[in-house]
């Protein structure tokens, strides 16, 4: 999926995206790309960290409000449409006290309960050369 820094930069500054609350940017973005959907993954650095991320996905380009300059790789775990990502929110689990993003959270550690953020984490170390 090609990156687009030019909508990135646009829908940080709209959102006035802040460095560590990516699932919030991505969310608060969300509305403004009809048709788009909220991603929460494995970002991987230009320096080979993967960290935990969220962004947007429209049109076969990745959106990224918190990072407008991109990472070096993202890799899809979980994906919502607008819709499905309130009713997610709106349903949240006995087990959960609040309303909260990420929601890989409610899959464990990591969202290791979830095949999806399992799957992501798996090729995510693989592309940076790591095997399990």
């Amino acid at each position: 999926m090609r990156f687009n820094p030019e909508i990135s930069r646009e829908l940080s500054q709209r959102v006035n995206a802040k460095l560590g609350e990516c699932y919030t940017n991505a969310f608060r973005a969300l509305p403004m790309l009809p048709g788009s959907l909220y991603i929460e993954g494995y970002a991987i650095l230009d320096i080979g960290m993967i960290v935990e991320h969220g962004w947007i996905e429209c049109r076969g380009e990745t959106i990224d409000p918190t990072w407008p300059e991109g990472a070096l790789w993202y890799e899809p775990g979980l994906k919502y449409s607008l819709g499905e990502l309130l009713n997610a929110l709106a349903n949240v689990p006995e087990e959960v006290e609040e309303i909260e993003l990420p929601i890989f959270y409610r899959f464990g550690l990591g969202g290791n309960r979830s095949p999806e953020m399992r799957e992501a984490n798996r090729r995510a170390l693989a592309h940076i050369g790591v095997e399990l």
